[in-house]
């Protein structure tokens, strides 16, 4: 919660516009949780390494998975920042890869989709530093 609310530890001052949030409607209080969105299952997974509080939202019935910025194509999100962790952003990566099979999409928060499979194949975090039991 205190990234959301001081613009120094979110960074947006460096942006020069520094941003305070609302106050969020719902808190994700474990590793994943599950919620309905339009009548759809949506499971919300914390991902940390790029920022504290990353998320990851999976929709299962299309394969889709929404990742922000702990995974690109062929890339990582940045651990540079105020609270990015290149060992937590390791475990979410792990998570990621156990957990969706090769055919589910990633929609990264910048840069061109992919799937898990091909990350597993050509992503250098994921075959470096990833255990990708299938």
């Amino acid at each position: 919660m205190a990234y959301l609310n001081h613009p120094d530890l979110n960074l947006s001052v460096e942006f020069f516009r520094p941003y305070q949030s609302p106050e969020p409607d719902i808190l994700i209080r474990g590793k994943k949780e599950l919620f309905e969105l339009f009548d759809e299952e949506v499971y919300f997974y914390h991902s940390p390494g790029h920022t504290p509080g990353s998320m990851c939202l999976s929709f299962p019935k299309q394969k889709w998975l929404f990742c922000g910025d702990t995974l690109f194509s062929g890339s990582i999100g940045r651990t540079d920042h105020t609270g990015g962790s290149f060992q937590e952003i390791l475990g979410s990566l792990t998570m990621i890869m156990q957990c969706f099979d090769d055919e589910t999409r990633v929609f990264p928060g910048h840069g061109p989709e992919t799937t898990i499979g091909n990350e597993k194949k050509m992503n250098p975090y994921v075959l470096e530093y990833v255990n990708c039991i299938s």
